[in-house]
């Protein structure tokens, strides 16, 4: 995760209009604005340019709702071309017995023929002159990068994986060498016992829960009232962040809801 850091300034002159942003950048014109002011078939073949089909295809048909709206979605153009995207998503979470606002900093990307030329420090400095508490969790190369640039990176976190097609991963096909025949080898191994488990998914009925067809935000919003501590921190999920997230989600008709009916629960 990473977090508000040291603040290295830069030279760059830049005026600020609305939500446009303008830069001259090693003489050429930079500009960052909100994805409603952009060309949405540019910025749809850019997102599938740079990123996956699955996730291009996300963020052009509900990058909206995700983000809390477009004003939250960030186009850098360099000239005519777009060199650059990044976005963020509103939240507020429980910290220290306080509830505080905090932005999720997420799917930055620099073209990679623009890359090198200290694009990045536009959306750094955007992103730090907001108020919002900053967080993220970067991959390797990214927290690499936001170390690079004066982020704050926490190094105690882990990743806990209990992958349901093992060999999917992402990291097994990148590790080389020795070690990635192994894990390789391993995840093969693991394939089957993965395919069993899968199986039983399917046909698994929760003991002590009951199915909630029309779920009401206030009933979840009580739920984690009841049971959330004030030592975590960890996102504040009220009536409004349910109904954001679940309820008005673009794949709501796929959700299925639970309830414990444990007395003790």
């Amino acid at each position: 995760m990473f977090s508000y850091g040291n603040y290295f300034s830069t030279a760059k002159e830049s005026l600020d209009l609305k939500t446009t942003h303008f830069y001259y950048h090693k003489y050429i014109l930079s500009n960052i604005q909100t994805a409603s002011e952009v060309d949405r078939n540019d910025l749809r073949a850019f997102l599938a340019k740079v990123y996956s089909a699955s996730k291009s295809n996300f963020l052009h048909d509900y990058g909206k709702w995700w983000h809390g709206g477009d004003e939250n979605r960030w186009v850098l153009t360099v000239g005519d071309s777009i060199a650059g995207y990044c976005a963020v998503i509103p939240s507020r979470i429980i910290a220290g017995g306080e509830i505080v606002q905090a932005i999720w900093w997420v799917d930055l990307i620099i073209d990679l023929e623009f890359r090198g030329k200290g694009y990045q420090r536009l959306f750094d400095e955007k992103i730090r002159n907001m108020g919002e508490v900053k967080l993220g969790f970067p991959n390797a190369l990214a927290a690499k990068i936001h170390r690079k640039h004066g982020w704050m990176v926490n190094e105690d976190l882990k990743v806990c994986l209990m992958p349901l097609i093992p060999s999917s991963l992402k990291f097994v096909g990148e590790l080389m060498g020795i070690r990635g025949f192994f894990v390789r080898l391993a995840m093969k191994i693991l394939n089957p016992i993965a395919f069993l488990w899968r199986k039983h998914i399917k046909k698994y009925h929760p003991r002590w829960a009951s199915r909630q067809d029309f779920p009401s935000p206030s009933l979840y919003e009580e739920i984690f009232f009841k049971y959330y501590k004030d030592n975590y921190i960890t996102t504040w999920r009220d009536e409004d962040h349910f109904r954001w997230r679940y309820v008005e989600a673009p794949y709501s008709e796929d959700l299925i809801y639970y309830i414990s009916v444990k007395d003790d629960a």
